[in-house]
C-alpha cells in the first residue's frame, strides 16, 4: 500500500479556480503512514481516500488499481470505488 503514496497525482483540471493539488498533503500523508506503521491497513485506506475527495486530487488509472487491488483484498472495493469514483 505504501507503493501509491509517492505516485505523482494529476490536478483536477475541472475548475481553473480550484484545481487542488498534486499531491496529498504533508499531514495526511504522514497520517496515512502513521496508520500503515500500527497495522491499520482498512483504515489508512479510507483515510487517503478521504483526502482524495476532500483535496479534489484526481488520480492516475496506476493509482485506482493500486487502490483497487489493496481494497479488494480487503474486501471493501465496493465503498470504496463510491468513494473516489469522481476523482477517476
Amino acid at each position: 500500500m505504501k507503493l501509491f503514496l509517492g505516485i505523482k497525482i494529476n490536478h483536477r483540471k475541472e475548475d481553473k479556480n480550484n484545481i487542488g493539488t498534486t499531491r496529498l498533503p504533508q499531514k495526511d500523508r504522514i497520517t496515512v503512514l502513521e496508520y500503515l506503521e500500527h497495522r491499520e491497513w482498512g483504515v489508512a485506506l479510507e483515510h487517503l481516500c478521504a483526502t482524495i475527495c476532500e483535496e479534489n486530487i484526481l488520480i492516475s488509472e496506476n493509482v485506482v488499481h493500486l487502490i483497487k487491488d489493496t481494497s479488494q483484498q480487503m474486501d471493501i472495493w465496493d465503498e470504496i470505488k463510491e468513494e473516489i469514483k469522481d476523482f477517476i
